[in-house]
């Protein structure tokens, strides 16, 4: 079976005409980080890369972020060598992780993901970004490649002081994969698709990988039966973090099956919970079979050309 080494890049906005258009100032800085994709791939020897970014630009609606490094690189000529996987459905910087390893593995089933990489516009990301390989237990294979330093930054200090709060918000909360409140809200107010409501954006993935959804879904909310369920012996706090845990090692255990697609560590740890720990959480569907992500019956040469 194949190997992949895949290499993960978010957009910062959308590209037609010869212009740019963002809701950032630092549209220079944007446009060489997609002309530097090609040299990151080369110099980590990646194998794949996954354009992700959906429909966030007014002046441009029904065009993606993942197809604007397309078009980047085809005004500038300085496409990567290797093939490329379009997301057009993320929103933010979790999205680009969980939905472009998705579309990678929509569109190559058999695949066998080896090493995966992320390469940010800004390199003060690296804490997020980190912290959500872990959420998802892909860690141990997961690589951060960042392009810019804040003081490159219109906003300069401004800007790191920007995502230092944000980062402080994701470590109280236990949220880098940004599943509060406030994030959806954000992904809400960027998406600009005039035909295609928010709610049905994701539909495809949806059916695909309904165990990893399912997963994030229970990450939105806590119940006071879950708290009161996790132990009587300690306080909310506590409680609160036991059931957290539980969610986050059944999602890891879902993506592992459905997007990752092998028998992960955490699976193992799952099953050695008492009965009342092991079972799913509410609305969370059993993982006994596949995902019904369409798999070949050819061999496993990668079709991933866009």
């Amino acid at each position: 079976m194949d190997q992949v080494d895949v290499l993960i890049v978010g957009g910062q906005g959308t590209f037609a005409g010869g212009e740019y258009f963002s809701e950032y100032p630092d549209r220079e800085l944007s446009l060489e980080y997609v002309m530097r994709v090609r040299e990151k791939v080369e110099d980590f020897r990646y194998n794949v890369v996954i354009c992700s970014g959906g429909y966030t630009q007014k002046e441009t609606p029904t065009l993606s972020e993942a197809e604007s490094f397309l078009n980047i690189w085809t005004e500038t000529m300085t496409k990567p060598v290797c093939p490329a996987v379009l997301d057009k459905v993320a929103l933010d910087s979790a999205e680009n992780v969980i939905f472009g390893l998705m579309a990678l593995r929509l569109k190559e089933p058999r695949a066998k993901l080896r090493r995966i990489g992320f390469f940010s516009q800004w390199r003060f990301k690296k804490p997020r970004m980190t912290g959500l390989a872990a959420d998802l237990g892909i860690d141990r294979r997961f690589s951060f490649h960042g392009h810019a330093v804040a003081d490159q930054a219109n906003a300069g200090e401004a800007a790191k002081a920007g995502e230092l709060r944000q980062l402080e918000s994701m470590r109280t909360r236990s949220d880098f994969l940004l599943r509060g409140k406030e994030w959806v809200e954000k992904r809400v107010q960027r998406y600009r698709h005039p035909t295609i409501p928010f709610v049905e954006r994701d539909v495809e993935l949806r059916k695909a990988f309904p165990a990893v959804f399912a997963a994030l879904d229970q990450l939105e909310r806590t119940t006071v039966e879950e708290i009161m369920s996790a132990s009587l012996d300690m306080d909310a706090h506590e409680a609160i973090q036991i059931v957290r845990q539980r969610k986050l090692l059944a999602l890891q255990a879902a993506f592992w099956e459905e997007v990752i697609q092998e028998r992960h560590a955490f699976s193992l740890i799952a099953s050695e919970l008492e009965p009342a720990q092991q079972s799913s959480p509410a609305g969370v569907p059993s993982r006994r079979g596949r995902s019904g992500v369409p798999r070949s019956s050819k061999n496993a040469r990668l079709n991933l050309a866009v």
